[in-house]
C-alpha cells in the first residue's frame, strides 16, 4: 500500500480491528513505530506478509492515545 513511500515517516496507529497486512505493506518507508490498539496476543494473530514493515520497526501494544 505505502511501499517505498520514503515521505511516511514516523509512527502508525493500527486499530487491533485489523485482521491481515499484506506483503511489503510499509516496506522501505521512515515508518520507526507501530501503536497498535491491541495485546501482543492480538498484533500475534494479525496476518503480516514478507516485509510488511521496515526492519527494526518498535511496536507499542494497548496503545490508547490520539
Amino acid at each position: 500500500a505505502f511501499r517505498y513511500n520514503t515521505n511516511l515517516t514516523g509512527t502508525l496507529i493500527i486499530p487491533k480491528s485489523i485482521k491481515t497486512i499484506e506483503t511489503y505493506a510499509f516496506y522501505n518507508t521512515g515508518i520507526t513505530a507501530i501503536n497498535y490498539r491491541g495485546t501482543e496476543t492480538e498484533w500475534n494473530a494479525i496476518t503480516k506478509g514478507t516485509y510488511a514493515f521496515p526492519e527494526g520497526v518498535t511496536i507499542n501494544y494497548n496503545y490508547t492515545g490520539a
